[in-house]
This record gives structure tokens, sequence and C-alpha cells, in this order.
């Protein structure tokens, strides 16, 4: 799945440690949605989470994350497509439908770290495709999220933008597709710097 690449990298690149975790269902487990795939991250750097109130992230805030486990929800696990990127209602329909209570929980508690070292396991965090934009929606959907114990929220758009600031800083060596697949796309011209916005759009 292109997005839990794209999720590893990022944290990898920011200073975590990454390990992908298995599904393990318990027997109780009635499968009725496909689960979301599930990262542990840990940042060595950080003695503590200190994340505050406002679930919405961006890179900046993971300085502020000592260790969690995050769940992917992106366009090749979901009906996602681009008519919700143009349309606000059918982005909140989207989000309401995919992210339900069950499907939350069982993601998160049907996988197993097998290091035994337990990392991940103090914050939720949840990637999306985007996030509305009108506060009302964007007010609803929090309150959600933070119902289901999810303590923080990143979208694609802030993952791939901090990726591409970051290709030319990668080893071009690096093993991991996604950056060879970035540091191609700089080499012929086909991605610029994201622009820096007072006012970012998700």
């Amino acid at each position: 799945m292109i997005e839990q690449d794209l999720a590893e990298a990022y944290f990898e690149s920011n200073g975590f440690w990454v390990r992908p975790l298995k599904v393990m269902p318990t027997k109780s487990s009635r499968k009725k949605y496909e689960y979301l795939p599930v990262i542990t991250v840990m940042n060595p750097l950080v003695t503590e989470n200190i994340l505050g109130q406002n679930p919405r992230l961006f890179t900046g805030d993971l300085k502020k994350i000592r260790s969690a486990t995050v769940a992917i929800l992106g366009w090749s696990n979901s009906n996602f497509s681009h008519a919700e990127l143009t349309s606000d209602a059918k982005l909140f329909k989207f989000l309401n439908h995919e992210i339900n209570p069950q499907r939350i929980d069982d993601s998160f508690l049907c996988h197993t770290d097998e290091s035994g070292l337990g990392i991940g396991s103090d914050l939720r965090i949840l990637v999306v495709p985007a996030l509305p934009i009108g506060a009302e929606r964007m007010r609803k959907f929090i309150t959600k999220i933070k119902d289901l114990r999810i303590a923080g929220v990143l979208t694609l758009r802030s993952i791939l933008e901090n990726l591409l600031w970051q290709a030319p800083m990668i080893d071009p060596m690096n093993d991991r597709d996604v950056f060879q697949f970035l540091h191609l796309m700089r080499a012929y011209d086909l991605s610029k710097n994201p622009q820096l916005e007072i006012f970012p759009k998700d």
C-alpha cells in the first residue's frame, strides 16, 4: 500500500524508529471491513508525549511525540476519489463512513508488535487522505476522533509536502522505493518545492 510506504518514510526521515505491525484478529472479531494498516513509531530523542488538545497535526508537531501507533486510511483501502477533494460535503460524508468506531478499534487492537518492545502504545494517530475545510464540519470531525481516543490526525498532503521538501537531502542510495521515486520526480523537474502557506489548505 503506497500510503503506508509514504507514512513509514515520513516518520523515518523525521527521526523515528518505525515498525509495521501484523494483523492478529481475535477469535471474537467479526470482520465486516478491511483493517487499516498500522505502524508503530518511536522518537528516541523525545522523552514523553506532549501533544496539546488540537488533534490536527503538522510536521512541526512531531517533536512532541515520543511514541505512537499510526493507522493509515488512504486511497488504496477505501472508496476515496478525487471527487472528495473537490467537495467538502463529500469529504465529510466519506470520513464519517470510513472512520467508524468498530473499524478503528479493531484496526488498532488486532495488531501485534513482534519485537515485544511495546513501542507506539501511548498515542493513537490516524492518517487520512484529507480533512474538511469548513469550520463546522471540521469541529464535528474533531469531536468524533476524540471520542475514538485518537490523539492526532495527519493528512497525506502534509506527509507528501514534507517528503518532497526533504527529497534533495535524502541519500540517493536510500533503499526505500518512495525516496527513489521522489528523486526521479525531482531529477526530471516534475515536482517543485512546496510553497510556504500562511493558511494551510488542510
